[in-house]
């Protein structure tokens, strides 16, 4: 499986890509889903705070207005990890998705 430091950094790097704009990511969660043993899913639960006001314009929650040090929490990111590299031993994002956790 791969390593938790190695998942955090993807996500953030995934999740800034998408926003596009001037945020604070805070990883909450991150949990296995399913998978074999070259396949697995990752769960990362984050949350964004806004630096300053702002209205996301890009991603999953474009349209959204923040004021400065408002938070906007049950974002979801769900990352495809499949063995790649040299002997098959080198765990490498594939695809991913986000979405929001209701409620």
């Amino acid at each position: 499986m791969p390593e938790k430091n190695r998942i955090e950094n993807d996500s953030i790097q995934y999740i800034k890509k998408a926003i596009n704009d001037e945020v604070i990511i805070r990883i909450v969660s991150i949990g296995p889903g399913e998978g074999d043993s070259d396949n697995v899913y990752q769960h990362v639960v984050f949350e964004i705070e806004a630096q300053d006001e702002t209205i996301l314009t890009t991603g999953l929650f474009q349209g959204k207005r923040l004021n400065k040090g408002q938070i906007l929490k049950n974002g979801e990111m769900v990352i495809l990890y499949q063995k790649e590299g040299k002997n098959n031993k080198e765990w490498m994002p594939a695809k991913y998705e986000m979405r929001t956790i209701p409620g």
